[in-house]
């Protein structure tokens, strides 16, 4: 298999270096043909396992082209993932319920602009991650007196401190046990928002996984989410759901059960 892939190589590189030299016209035309020619090859009645290997073959493709795209974004905005700069309405869910002089812990907080955003609104904002690469990008990227990053794998080391809010963004789908990790961080803070992918959001996912393909939004998701499994992991994790809602993700404020007895 080694052999195979260091022969694949070479060739590999060839072809690309042929079709680079055509017109971006050219390249087009020769991609379109080549899916239609394996789609033809076929047949008018393929065997259904045909058709799943063909549809496997082609989420490479789709993989290959998204990562293309995603650094070349990035490339677009120097270095600033327009995902997470320009698309402020996604984080207005979040920017609306945080006020000026909270505290804010953000664990798994990557370098998105949000976090700049509160601090701008005059929030004390912490930022924590696990990966090196993310806090040394948005050290580089967001410099201010109300904001600070530190390294951090909150799943063995849970942050200590007292804050106003809670947020995960986009994190719990990628814990193996979320309601351990929700439970573990509870201490931190009162109030919590979490965000998820939603489960069913587009047809071709449905599809993907009624034929055992790949289906999520990412390959590091350990589950994607509806609204009742979101509330049922933050109720056994000791949380109580204040707000609730399903759109491009999943939306939840909680509030610490423990601090509603108090």
């Amino acid at each position: 298999m080694a052999r195979a892939a260091a022969e694949i190589e070479p060739a590999a590189a060839e072809i690309a270096q042929e079709l680079f030299a055509r017109t971006n016209s050219e390249q087009i035309h020769a991609l379109d043909a080549l899916l239609r020619a394996r789609v033809e090859a076929l047949g008018r009645t393929p065997l259904r396992e045909e058709v799943v290997r063909e549809l496997r073959w082609l989420l490479h493709i789709q993989a290959c082209c998204r990562r293309a795209f995603n650094e070349l974004a990035v490339l677009a905005y120097d270095g600033r993932h327009p995902k997470h700069w320009l698309w402020r309405s996604h984080k207005r869910y979040i920017l609306d319920r945080v006020e000026p002089g909270q505290r804010v812990l953000d664990v798994g907080s990557g370098a998105s602009a949000y976090l700049l955003w509160m601090a701008e609104k005059g929030c004390v904002v912490t930022g924590c991650d696990i990966r090196p690469d993310r806090v040394e990008l948005a050290r580089s990227l967001m410099q201010h007196p109300n904001l600070r990053f530190e390294l951090r794998d909150a799943v063995a080391d849970p942050p200590r401190g007292q804050y106003d809010w809670l947020i995960c963004s986009h994190v719990i789908e990628h814990i193996d046990d979320p309601v351990a990790f929700l439970k573990g961080l509870s201490p931190c803070a009162p109030r919590l928002i979490v965000c998820v992918p939603p489960l069913d959001n587009a047809w071709e996912k449905v599809m993907l996984r009624d034929l055992g393909l790949p289906w999520m939004d990412d390959a590091d998701h350990r589950r994607e989410y509806t609204p009742e499994l979101l509330e049922e992991q933050l109720t056994a994790a000791g949380w109580r759901v204040e707000d609730l809602r399903a759109g491009v993700d999943i939306k939840a404020t909680a509030v610490r059960a423990e601090a509603e007895q108090r």
